[in-house]
């Protein structure tokens, strides 16, 4: 990035300053500083650093984020129908618990377990929340006719079935608006929207517990400013800060990489990598999964089974069709154990952060990748 940042002041706006990069081929055009006093030179570098003594701006340079590098899009593997002979998941709890959890992710679908839905409330666009759920035909096949699902569709059904199979408490299904922009019509990317669009969906909705079913890094590893920011229960006067009544739980990613995956990595998110179970060698930090400092645990994220919708898919090339649950690995799927697990600290009489803290300092486990060690949990 070149250029010189030029304050202008603005006598409307009080001590917001307006500043100006002056190079047309720069990343920046314009952003707004809260810092209060005299304008001044800042260092830009520091500031989406995050220090304490300098406020995050309303407006941030632009950046590029990348749903995944190497297209492992989301879950490390795809569903598929649970091998015959293996543990069944228990069975969906009866609800009750005055803690909610609130889970942003692809939406929910109703109609496949009415135990489930009992538990789930749905947020954003109706009932049928699930953005990823795009029924097609596949002219050129020989089931001609028969829906099929896409992408990772039933990704949100499926973590709140884990969640309801592990905690009494509220679950807030929150997913796309219906009207939502998506990039790329039609391709992988229509699964996302924009970095605004999931930042409005966090600020909306704050339970006890607030799990993002999503992880994703950026090019230059700067984090994003719009999802940070309501992550953070942003105030324009106030310096970052968690909001003390939440606990938010996010995937590490499976990239199998080191570099920061958001927002799990921000110091004020319960980030959580994978483990898997190998036969005869017990648990160990399962391949696919991200690994580093900026991660806060780690649970087991191989082959989980869930509730799952009971349709024909396209799944890893194969046309399957289900029966109500799916195996599946990932990082999205080691997230919910710990989700779950505050929750029920909170259920207890806990204030949500100190559930947090008390889980993580609680463990008896840990294992190692990468040189780095972090505490293990299992369901």
């Amino acid at each position: 990035m070149r250029g010189e940042f030029v304050p202008e002041g603005d006598p409307e706006l009080d001590d917001v300053e307006i500043w100006h990069l002056r190079d047309p081929e720069a990343d920046v055009i314009e952003w707004v500083n809260t810092h209060a006093g005299r304008p001044r030179r800042v260092d830009l570098g520091a500031l989406l650093d995050g220090e304490s003594t300098i406020l995050v701006p309303r407006i941030s340079p632009n950046h590029v984020t990348v749903v995944a590098p190497k297209c492992n899009i989301c879950p490390a593997d795809f569903p598929r129908p649970p091998a015959p002979g293996s543990p069944a998941p228990g069975p969906v709890l009866p609800g009750g618990g005055n803690e909610s959890v609130v889970l942003i992710d692809t939406g929910y679908v109703e109609g496949w377990d009415p135990l489930l839905d009992a538990r789930v409330a749905t947020r954003l666009g109706g009932p049928r929340l699930d953005g990823s759920l795009k029924w097609t035909v596949n002219q050129a096949a020989d089931w001609i006719g028969q829906s099929v699902l896409d992408g990772i569709g039933g990704h949100g059904t499926f973590i709140a079935g884990q969640i309801a199979r592990a905690c009494d408490s509220t679950i807030v299904s929150v997913g796309h608006r219906e009207n939502v922009a998506t990039v790329a019509p039609g391709s992988a990317s229509q699964l996302f929207t924009s970095e605004l669009a999931i930042a409005r969906s966090l600020l909306s909705h704050t339970g006890e517990v607030v799990h993002c079913g999503f992880a994703f890094p950026t090019l230059n590893g700067v984090a994003s400013l719009p999802i940070a920011l309501m992550l953070m229960g942003f105030a324009a006067r106030e310096a970052p800060r968690p909001r003390p009544d939440t606990v938010i739980v996010a995937p590490a990613g499976n990239e199998s990489s080191p570099a920061p995956f958001w927002p799990a990595a921000h110091p004020w998110v319960v980030g959580v990598a994978a483990s898997e179970d190998v036969a005869k060698l017990g648990h160990r930090p399962a391949p696919f999964s991200n690994w580093g400092r900026w991660c806060d645990c780690v649970a087991p994220g191989r082959d989980v089974v869930s509730t799952y919708v009971d349709t024909p898919r396209i799944s890893d090339g194969v046309y399957r069709t289900f029966a109500g649950l799916a195996a599946w690995s990932g990082t999205s799927f080691a997230a919910p154990t710990i989700s779950a697990a505050i929750a029920r600290r909170v259920a207890a009489g806990e204030a949500p952060r100190d559930a947090a803290v008390s889980l993580l300092t609680s463990s008896t486990m840990s294992l190692t990748k990468w040189g780095t060690t972090l505490p293990h949990f299992l369901p």
